[in-house]
């Protein structure tokens, strides 16, 4: 579906939404529309869960699924030639990382039956992903992410359908805890982006 709103073509105007947001959600919290922040710690974790996968070389600033990489990336992901990939939920974005850190840990692809330029990219990546990244800490922080998320939908999906005795102050809780998550997963992500230049290496578009 096209998109109705212009998508920030750099790294300076993603910066300048980041700084904005930030700010709001601050002020969101200090004057307790709780709803607000929520959206925007919903959006912060979505954002670096693409970051991820973008910087892996799996997916396009687009969410289409590199094409060079399709086949090895349905192996890890434990998709049939039937299922779509299916990106643009945030669960898939979490489902397909947790996919990879398996993969990364547990190598089950039988590279005999691939090409070597499939070979070659992705025992790089397994290689930036283990130097980089607390493969433990990052599967702890997305499993907190998905409950939270699960509690996010509870909350904007029934809104008016739960008792204001308590709603306050879990939507309270909900923006303060996902906005911690939101930030450890920024940290572990943003170590990982560092000096990482598989894209540019692998000329991946």
């Amino acid at each position: 579906m096209k998109s109705k709103i212009k998508v920030a073509q750099s790294k300076a105007e993603k910066q300048k939404a980041y700084n904005k947001y930030l700010k709001q959600y601050n002020k969101a919290i200090k004057e307790e529309f709780y709803l607000e922040a929520i959206s925007i710690d919903y959006a912060i974790c979505e954002e670096k869960l693409k970051s991820f996968l973008y910087v892996s070389g799996c997916i396009n600033q687009q969410l289409d699924v590199t094409k060079k990489y399709r086949k090895i990336l349905r192996q890890i992901w434990n998709l049939n030639g039937k299922q779509k990939f299916g990106i643009n939920k945030i669960s898939s974005k979490y489902t397909y990382i947790l996919k990879i850190l398996d993969w990364t840990e547990d190598d089950k692809i039988n590279w005999e039956l691939e090409r070597k330029v499939y070979q070659k990219f992705f025992k790089e990546l397994k290689y930036k992903i283990i130097k980089t990244i607390d493969i433990r800490e990052l599967r702890n922080v997305i499993n907190k992410l998905a409950e939270w998320c699960n509690l996010r939908n509870e909350i904007i999906h029934s809104l008016l359908n739960k008792s204001l005795e308590g709603l306050e102050k879990e939507l309270e809780n909900c923006a303060k805890e996902g906005f911690e998550i939101a930030k450890n997963l920024e940290a572990i992500i943003e170590k990982y982006e560092k000096n990482n230049d598989i894209r540019k290496k692998y000329n991946i578009q």
